[in-house]
């Protein structure tokens, strides 16, 4: 899994799955470059890095080609929606933030 830069987890939540949702979609639209619907290698990578998480071109080349379930080499809203929803699940699942236990 590519470096987070910031946890994913404070960018994308706060305001319930609608707010991150809206997220999502803010930053497929602003990396969207081309107004074409999909992102292609270098927007994700300028996405990935907008939702905290520092990739480099191969690993998000690595990244498209997993999430894109129609082959097109590229992703449309809906499998960047999955692989964002994806890296929200890891990011919780491998949080810290609990406390240290008292003596």
């Amino acid at each position: 899994m590519p470096a987070a830069t910031k946890p994913f987890a404070r960018v994308c939540t706060g305001g319930g799955m609608a707010a991150h949702a809206d997220r999502v979609r803010a930053a497929f639209s602003k990396f969207d470059a081309d107004r074409n619907g999909k992102l292609l290698v270098r927007e994700l990578k300028a996405a990935l890095k907008q939702l905290g998480v520092e990739a480099t071109t191969e690993e998000a080349a690595a990244i498209l080609q997993r999430y894109d379930s129609d082959q097109s080499c590229s992703l449309d809203i809906d499998e960047f929606t999955r692989l964002a929803n994806q890296l929200l699940a890891y990011e919780r699942s491998h949080s810290t933030l609990g406390t240290a236990p008292s003596q």
